[in-house]
């Protein structure tokens, strides 16, 4: 007859702490997928707005995803929608004449790990 698995948890401390390891990284990994599930998002719609692509178009791409372009930064020649998420900062910029996606960018921040800790007051 088998014993129960507490039981068997009780009698083998290597079973334990072997458990303990796997609820340990379970728990300490929850964060870090929840936020990479949301970049991994941004970047999607990044990826499915291509060069040349109309405007109209492009921004109904990003804005399905949650990403608002409204906050329009014009330039001489372009205007620019910023957004970022944890990882990366994104720039996709319109050519004015043509109404069209010209320049695609996006650029790794620089995070310390001091960013993380709440501000002091």
């Amino acid at each position: 007859m088998m014993e129960p698995l507490t039981s068997q948890l009780k009698n083998n401390p290597r079973n334990l702490t072997l458990g303990a390891i796997v609820i340990g990284l379970l728990v300490g990994l929850a964060p870090f997928t929840v936020n990479w599930l949301q970049g991994h998002s941004v970047m999607t719609s990044y990826k499915k707005t291509t060069l040349d692509m109309p405007w109209d178009e492009a921004i109904r791409t990003l804005e399905a995803s949650g990403i608002e372009c409204s906050h329009w930064t014009p330039t001489e020649a372009a205007t620019v929608c910023r957004f970022s998420d944890r990882w990366r900062t994104y720039a996709i910029y319109m050519d004015r004449d043509k109404a069209r996606v010209a320049v695609k960018r996006f650029a790794f921040k620089r995070e310390s790990i001091f960013d993380l800790l709440p501000p002091r007051s």
